[in-house]
C-alpha cells in the first residue's frame, strides 16, 4: 500500500513538473517572437493538437489563452473593437474550461484567464446588443433600461428577433 501510494505520488509530481518545464519552454521560445509570428504559430499549435489529441489537452489550453491575449493585446483602450473582444472571449472560455480540466480551478493561469475574461465581459457590456452588430450602444431599451443599441435600425432588429420577450417593458 505504501509503494503503490509512493508510485502514485511520483506520478503526480513528474506530471506537474512536465507542465512547469512545457510552460516556461513555451514562454521563453513561443512568446518571444513578434505578434504576427506569435498568432500564426499558436493557430497552427491548437489545429496540431486539436488533430492528435482531439478533446482537451494542456497545450491545446494554452494556445487558446494566448490567442485571446494577443486578441486583447491588439484592442485599443479608448476605441474598443468588439469583434476582436468576442474572439478573445471565445478563446479565455475554451482555455478556461480545458485548464480547469487539465490542472484544475486552483492553478495560477486557470485563474488567471477567468479574471481575463471577467474583464472582457465587462467592456463587452457596452458593445451593442443587437445580433452581429460590433459597435458600442450609445442608446438604452427605453422599456427595461438593460441593453442598449447603437442605432434605431439594431434596436428594431433585436426586438423583433428576441428583445420583446424578455424586456420589462408593461
Amino acid at each position: 500500500l505504501v509503494a503503490a501510494s509512493a508510485s502514485a505520488l511520483h506520478g503526480q509530481h513528474w506530471a506537474a513538473n512536465f507542465w512547469e518545464l512545457l510552460l516556461r519552454d513555451f514562454h521563453q521560445h513561443v512568446l518571444k517572437s513578434p505578434p504576427s509570428q506569435s498568432v500564426a504559430g499558436f493557430e497552427r499549435i491548437l489545429s496540431y493538437t486539436q488533430a492528435v489529441y482531439p478533446g482537451v489537452s494542456f497545450c491545446a489550453a494554452m494556445a487558446h489563452f494566448q490567442l485571446a491575449e494577443q486578441c486583447v493585446k491588439a484592442v485599443a483602450p479608448q476605441r474598443p473593437d468588439y469583434a476582436l473582444l468576442l474572439q478573445a472571449r471565445e478563446h479565455f472560455s475554451v482555455s478556461t474550461r480545458m485548464m480547469e480540466i487539465c490542472v484544475g480551478p486552483q492553478y495560477e493561469l486557470t485563474q488567471q484567464a477567468r479574471t481575463s475574461l471577467e474583464k472582457i465581459e465587462k467592456a463587452l457590456a457596452y458593445k451593442c446588443a443587437s445580433e452581429g452588430c460590433i459597435k458600442p450602444h450609445d442608446k438604452m431599451c427605453a422599456g427595461c433600461k438593460k441593453v442598449g443599441y447603437c442605432s434605431t435600425e439594431c434596436q428594431t432588429a433585436d426586438w423583433k428577433r428576441r428583445h420583446k420577450r424578455v424586456c420589462k417593458k408593461k
